[in-house]
């Protein structure tokens, strides 16, 4: 993702639950995270009752291209983030939530809580959810091949077996 402006406004890079903050089953990413001072981005959680299990970490720099994976686990504290392969340091957040259960059936909103006007100022290229949990060398395998692949693989010269 891209973000072009830091600015601690809540504008969403996305929101899954038509209400985070009272749909049960939800998780958010939010790039400009205005709680706890601001200039952080926020993931979290949500219980659907105003309750919350959050986690933050330092926001990534304006207007350059990032690969981000946030790993969220409904079982307990163990959410994880990366930024270009190297594990982020998470600072605690809201921890009002316990038992938060499945994630709900519910609509992925990109770029904007649940459609509504705070809209994000940034760039999407690809979004992957996945119910595996992704390991700091299988992420940090996936930077290096998207962000450098002549320094990620060797290729010697072409040659013909007799």
């Amino acid at each position: 993702m891209k973000w072009t402006t830091n600015a601690n406004d809540d504008h969403l890079v996305f929101e899954y639950t038509p209400n985070y903050n009272t749909s049960a089953g939800g998780f958010v990413a939010d790039w400009n995270a205005s709680s706890y001072g601001g200039g952080k981005f926020e993931m979290g959680m949500g219980k659907g009752d105003h309750t919350y299990w959050t986690d933050l970490f330092t926001r990534p720099s304006a207007g350059t291209w990032h690969l981000i994976h946030l790993v969220f686990n409904r079982s307990g504290s163990i959410n994880k983030a990366y930024v270009d392969g190297s594990f982020q340091s998470l600072t605690t957040g809201t921890r009002s939530a316990s038992g938060l259960g499945n994630f709900s059936n519910s609509l992925l909103y990109f770029m904007s809580p649940a459609a509504s006007t705070l809209n994000a100022a940034g760039t999407l290229d690809e979004v992957r959810l996945s119910t595996s949990e992704r390991f700091g060398s299988w992420v940090g395998t996936e930077y290096n091949n998207q962000s450098s692949p002549g320094t990620f693989i060797t290729m010697g010269s072409e040659s013909c077996g007799n």
